[in-house]
């Protein structure tokens, strides 16, 4: 993936996470009270209910807070008001342009629905890298433990020659049950020794080698920008116009399919508010479609296994 710095330094400065209806009304109001001529201005001057809403807008870096005083960037704040004044935004990874076509905010960087999935694998394997490697070190640390300790993984004997002759004495006090006794008794103490002993070597194996923690699933902080599903597109056929876009390719797995296997996916679900646009709709085989998650989607009847 490209880095936040260097030659994409100034491109990841201008394109900012988008408001939602709410944070839209933050902004207003602070506009407001805002002096353009005068700014930063002073923390103490605000009510606690405008406090608020400049520490939602400084996640999203719309404002930003030194000390007791808050700085608004007056220009990023007017244009999210108005996004219609906005240049569209390109895909971070593969620089398409986004008019027309879902823009997913990945850790606040827009990116294409692809490349946001190519994101996500990427994340994946390099925790399943990370683990493997782990998990071979610690076989390799295992096995060269257990060439220095033989008896680390075994089980106590049941017989040794020891027994034998604790009950050959036990013969000789006490015929037959001096035998049984003192080679159960034997037994009982050589068991705790053992014990004692291996619980310093697992000690022992697990401060010098401890075992490698699988990786939990990955979550990555998504946003999709929904402030363009209003945008004007003289089309009634939206399949045929996602499906074009898409060159009939799944945007999940990248593979090109005959359309009878494509279907179109609404990335913020109907029941959340997705609506029918092409800024929230993708091109996706049957088979990555019943295995989508983003965004709460699950699919009550998967049509493949």
């Amino acid at each position: 993936m490209k880095s936040k710095s260097g030659d994409c330094e100034g491109k990841t400065k201008l394109i900012k996470p988008p408001l939602t209806w709410e944070e839209k009304q933050i902004a207003t109001e602070l506009l407001k009270i805002a002096d353009k001529s005068v700014h930063p201005k002073e923390l103490s001057t605000l009510s606690n209910q405008q406090k608020e809403g400049v520490a939602i807008l400084a996640k999203k870096e719309y404002v930003t807070l030194a000390g007791k005083w808050v700085i608004i960037w007056w220009d990023d704040l007017t244009s999210a008001l108005n996004p219609e004044q906005n240049t569209y935004p390109e895909c971070f990874e593969c620089s398409i342009s986004l008019k027309g076509r879902p823009c997913i905010f990945v850790d606040s960087l827009p990116y294409c629905f692809k490349c946001a999935k190519q994101y996500e694998r990427d994340i994946i394997e390099s925790a399943k890298y990370k683990y493997e490697r782990e998990l071979k070190l610690y076989q390799e640390k295992r096995s060269a433990f257990l060439k220095k300790h033989p008896n680390f993984d075994s089980e106590m004997p049941f017989l040794e020659w020891s027994d034998a002759i604790i009950g050959l004495i036990g013969w000789l006090v006490f015929p037959v049950i001096g035998t049984i006794v003192g080679v159960m008794s034997w037994q009982g103490i050589r068991k705790y020794l053992w014990n004692r002993e291996h619980d310093r070597l697992h000690k022992e194996h697990e401060s010098i080698n401890p075992v490698p923690i699988q990786p939990k699933p990955v979550e990555i902080d998504l946003e999709l920008d929904e402030s363009r599903f209003t945008e004007p597109i003289a089309v009634t056929n939206y399949r045929r116009l996602i499906l074009v876009r898409d060159n009939y390719t799944c945007q999940n797995c990248e593979e090109q399919n005959p359309e009878a296997d494509l279907e179109v996916h609404h990335i913020q679900i109907r029941a959340k508010g997705g609506i029918d646009h092409p800024t929230n709709l993708v091109t996706l085989c049957l088979h990555c479609h019943d295995r989508e998650r983003w965004f709460g989607h699950k699919r009550m009847y998967p049509t493949t296994t």
